[in-house]
């Protein structure tokens, strides 16, 4: 008898083998003899390894656009972009963090964790040592992580009133769930889902919309009993109770709500732990979005990888957001782009639309200015080069090449037009840069220039004119070198929103300035100082 999926409770389809059926067995997978999701496994495996090492290493598993939410615990805890996500990771992993099981659906996965906080907060009543269990729900893309959130389960400390208040709610909603399911009641799918509600079983192929089509999937014969797990079975480690009035973690039912906007908003989400009852259990996790009235929206289902191997029919499995996605390499090493100049061919690292068009225009206003572009071989975006750790940015001819660095995560950078900042991909919009961000580039564009065409007798002039100790003498401060002068201006002048100050060396007077573009470049700038 082959397995039967089971399409019930939860995020997760449950699958279970009924009484007597024949098992796939451990390393069954979806038609192609491979074990299921394996992929998945090794992706999760390696992104582990990265965030555990607690360095920077962990960004090349995020997407550029990443949001980090784990504001459940804090509502500091929150983070948009890589270098946000990792302000957050910095402070939620920096504690005894231990990784649960995985269950995984087509676009994400989610994990059963727990988290210690070793040194306690007395003020909101927390334990030194105590333990907390955690939710974590991440979404995948071809990126990378594009969503990480945390629901917390046992923070009272942390919890609003309306936190309080909506866990008693989401517990009632995860009975009643359990019950119909149980039930296969037409009047509890009345009472429970929206008119217009959708159920996703993505890794079985299930996708069905509407009350109707809920309750057929209700009264298929295939459908098995489900049962709330509770915390002391989902969570290995020792939960400890949820605070002086809460239930021991043997009665705690692992329910997670989800308070939407933020602390104080309103109840968004359930999330519970199902297991089947049979024979071949399938442990689950169901994501359930309420509507304003508190009727399920939507119903998500995430599975246990070791169920879906063990208890369901490989040839009803779907692939997921693992089957395409590669282990990343380092932002530096990823070549997003080509820009041609008439100085040759720029191979562009970790970039993206809004930075292709800001390279593109300072390319040019060197043209604008009647200057001859300089040979540049890569320009890479990565703010998480240990160079950056110094500076802003950097021209670097160690290779034989001209390779400028500028330290800003290109592929995450997004300016106009429109209120939802979406990004830049036409050349208008290039207004919409900060002056500051256009400024480093030329600046760095700049010393490429320099090294091309200055010759050694206009060093000599220039360095003598802004009295600068040194061309480009390692003893000398950096500031205070004749090459540094000399980029800020050039790069002042190229730019067509300059700034009042210039960065490295602050406000000099503006004939200096101006005599100071027209001796590098043998014209006057393009425009008057500020």
């Amino acid at each position: 008898m082959r397995c039967v999926p089971l399409v019930v409770a939860g995020l997760v389809a449950l699958s279970g083998c009924a009484a007597g059926c024949v098992s796939s067995g451990p390393d069954a997978a979806s038609g192609s003899g491979a074990v299921f999701a394996a992929q998945a496994e090794e992706w999760v495996a390696a992104y582990d390894e990265a965030f555990d090492r607690f360095d920077d290493g962990q960004v090349i598993f995020l997407a550029p656009d990443i949001v980090q939410d784990s504001g459940m615990s804090n509502e500091g805890f929150m983070g948009d972009g890589r270098l946000g996500a990792l302000g957050v990771h910095s402070v939620v992993y920096n504690t005894e963090y231990e990784r649960g099981p995985m269950y995984l659906d087509a676009t994400g996965l989610v994990r059963t964790d727990s988290w210690v906080w070793p040194s306690g907060d007395a003020g909101r009543g927390l334990s030194p040592g105590q333990t907390y269990a955690l939710l974590a729900w991440l979404e995948v893309g071809e990126d990378g992580v594009e969503r990480y959130q945390h629901l917390v389960y046992g923070l009272d400390g942390y919890a609003s009133i309306a936190q309080r208040e909506s866990q008693v709610v989401a517990e009632q909603v995860a009975a009643n769930y359990v019950d119909v399911w149980n039930d296969a009641d037409d009047r509890g799918v009345a009472a429970l889902y929206a008119q217009d509600a959708t159920l996703s079983d993505s890794v079985l192929g299930v996708r069905v919309s509407g009350r109707d089509a809920i309750q057929a999937l209700l009264d298929d014969p295939t459908t098995l009993p489900v049962r709330l797990d509770h915390l002391d079975e989902v969570y290995p480690l020792q939960v400890l109770p949820l605070g002086s009035e809460g239930p021991p973690p043997d009665e705690a039912p692992a329910v997670h709500e989800y308070l939407t906007p933020d602390l104080r908003g309103t109840l968004g989400q359930v999330w519970m732990h199902l297991h089947t009852t049979t024979d071949c259990p399938d442990a689950s996790v169901v994501a359930l979005t309420l509507d304003e009235r508190g009727h399920i929206s939507a119903e998500r289902r995430f599975h246990s990888l070791d169920s879906l191997r063990t208890c369901t029919d490989p040839d009803l499995l779907v692939d997921g957001w693992w089957a395409d996605l590669p282990l990343p390499d380092p932002l530096a090493e990823r070549v997003t782009g080509t820009l041609p100049t008439e100085a040759g061919t720029i191979e562009l690292h970790n970039s993206g639309p809004a930075y292709d068009q800001l390279i593109t225009w300072a390319f040019h206003r060197l043209t604008t200015a009647g200057l001859p572009p300089p040979t540049v071989a890569t320009i890479t975006l990565d703010p998480f080069d240990e160079r950056c750790a110094g500076g802003r940015g950097y021209a670097d001819w160690s290779t034989g090449t001209t390779d400028i660095l500028v330290c800003a995560d290109g592929a995450g950078v997004h300016w106009g037009p429109g209120p939802d900042n979406t990004g830049c991909t036409q050349p208008g919009c290039i207004d919409q840069a900060p002056t500051k961000d256009k400024h480093l580039l030329l600046h760095e564009i700049a010393h490429a220039w320099l090294h091309d065409h200055l010759d050694p007798a206009t060093r000599t002039e220039f360095t003598t004119l802004v009295n600068a100790p040194s061309w480009n003498d390692p003893e000398d401060p950096w500031k205070t070198r004749g090459v540094e002068w000399a980029a800020e201006i050039l790069a002042w002048g190229l730019n067509d929103q300059p700034p009042v100050a210039l960065p490295s060396i602050g406000s000099p007077n503006c004939d200096l300035i101006t005599d100071g573009y027209q001796t590098l470049t043998g014209t006057p700038p393009p425009h008057d100082c500020p």
